[in-house]
């Protein structure tokens, strides 16, 4: 799922980065250093985004494969633990390890939300703040008005891969613990 998701799209674009952010800095070094004061913090948000949801999502992934096991061998011998009454004793264990699984996991989404919204601020208020310095730098006849634009323009796609794995961590890191877990 994780090859076949939006999640491959800010690897691809990625390498792209630096290139636009050097096309910046030869339109004006004060808007290079925007651009890049501002993948700086997203990147940072990016990680903290990984620092915060990384325990969370593999305490949680853990809780749901005990439970999924828990089911799996509660359907095999569904016979038997009926038959000795056991069955909703058995669900409401199964219900507590489901609900700590969904619990975990709903922490680490509403951290990944706030981070998530957090870089879309940061973006927005970067891409005004480069549309200030560019105007304020085309009123100085430092730079051309058509540049101003350009600057933000590239300044967008050069961050966009930023805030696309941003939001998208969460599905990476559920594969890479996926992966680790097929390797055990």
């Amino acid at each position: 799922t994780f090859l076949t998701g939006p999640a491959v799209f800010p690897i691809m674009d990625a390498p792209w980065t630096p290139i636009f952010l050097a096309v910046i800095f030869m339109l004006h070094p004060i808007l290079g250093f925007i651009s890049v004061g501002g993948a700086v913090v997203l990147f940072s948000l990016a990680l903290a985004n990984e620092l915060t949801t990384r325990k969370l999502l593999l305490m949680s992934g853990g809780a749901s494969i005990k439970a999924l096991h828990q089911a799996e061998a509660a359907v095999r011998n569904a016979d038997v633990i009926e038959a000795m009454g056991m069955m909703p004793s058995l669900i409401r264990r199964w219900h507590q390890r489901n609900a700590e699984s969904i619990k975990l996991q709903a922490i680490a989404s509403q951290r990944s939300g706030s981070i998530t919204a957090a870089s879309k601020f940061i973006r927005l208020v970067l891409q005004i703040g480069i549309l200030g310095a560019g105007a304020w730098l085309a009123i100085q006849q430092e730079l051309s008005p058509g540049a101003m634009i350009a600057a933000s323009i590239i300044m967008g796609r050069a961050l966009a891969p930023v805030e696309q794995a941003i939001g998208s961590w969460r599905s990476a890191i559920a594969a890479r613990n996926a992966y680790h877990r097929v390797r055990q």
